[in-house]
C-alpha cells in the first residue's frame, strides 16, 4: 500500500499534475495516475514515475526499470526479505562499490554496517524536506534523516529504491523513495526545503 506522503506531494512528470490513487482491489495492481491518462505503477510502496510518453531514457538502468515495473514478479524483485536487525540488505552488499566508491571493492559482500555518513547540511527546523537525486540504495537520505531532515530520494534504478525502502524501514528512519529521472521531477511545486 503506497504512502499518504505520496499522494500528497507526487505529480505526473509529463503534466506536471496531481495524480490519483487507482487499483483495480490488488495490492499487486496499484498505481498512480494523471488527468490526462499517465499510470505510473507502484511495485511494493515505491512509485514509478518515469514519463511513458516522449521519454528518451538516458540510461540503461531507465529502460530495465520500466521492463521491472511492467511485471515486477517475472523480473523477481519483489518479495525480497527486509533485512534483518543486523544484517546489511543483500543489494547493498552487492551494490557497495558501485554506489559508494571503487574504494569499497574489497567489501563487496562483507559489509558488517552500512557506511552511512554525516551529511554536512542542517535543517532549518526539524522535518523540512530534502531531495537526494540518485540516491542509490539511500546513504545520504538515511544521514539526513538523522540530521533532522525529512528525506526523499530519486533514482532511476527500481531496484535500489526497494533496497533504500528496506534499509530506511530496517533502520527506523522517515524517508521516502521514488524511480524518477531528474529531467522530469514528479513533484508538486515547493515540495522541498533543500536538494
Amino acid at each position: 500500500m503506497i504512502d499518504s506522503w505520496y499522494l500528497d506531494h507526487l505529480a505526473c512528470p509529463t503534466h506536471g499534475i496531481r495524480v490519483e490513487l487507482s487499483s483495480s482491489g490488488s495490492a499487486d495492481s496499484e498505481a498512480l495516475c494523471c488527468a490526462k491518462g499517465c499510470r505510473f505503477p507502484v511495485v511494493e510502496g515505491v512509485p514509478v514515475m518515469l514519463p511513458n510518453e516522449s521519454f528518451t531514457a538516458t540510461h540503461e538502468n531507465v529502460i530495465a526499470t520500466l521492463r521491472e515495473a511492467a511485471d515486477p514478479k517475472a523480473a523477481g524483485i519483489v518479495g525480497n526479505r527486509p533485512p534483518g536487525t543486523d544484517e546489511v540488505d543483500g543489494w547493498v552488499q552487492e551494490m557497495v562499490a558501485h554506489t559508494n566508491s571503487l574504494l569499497y571493492t574489497h567489501l563487496v559482500g562483507r559489509l558488517e554496517r552500512y557506511p552511512i555518513p554525516g551529511i554536512p547540511l542542517t535543517p532549518r527546523k526539524k522535518g523540512d524536506t530534502l531531495l537526494d537525486i540518485g540516491c542509490g540504495w539511500g546513504r545520504w537520505c538515511l544521514a539526513a534523516a538523522r540530521a533532522g531532515f525529512f528525506p526523499v530520494g530519486i533514482d532511476t534504478q527500481l531496484k535500489a529504491a526497494l533496497a533504500a525502502t528496506r534499509v530506511a524501514q530496517q533502520l527506523g528512519l522517515p524517508a521516502r523513495f521514488v524511480v524518477a529521472d531528474s529531467r522530469y521531477l514528479p513533484f508538486r511545486a515547493q515540495t522541498f526545503d533543500a536538494a
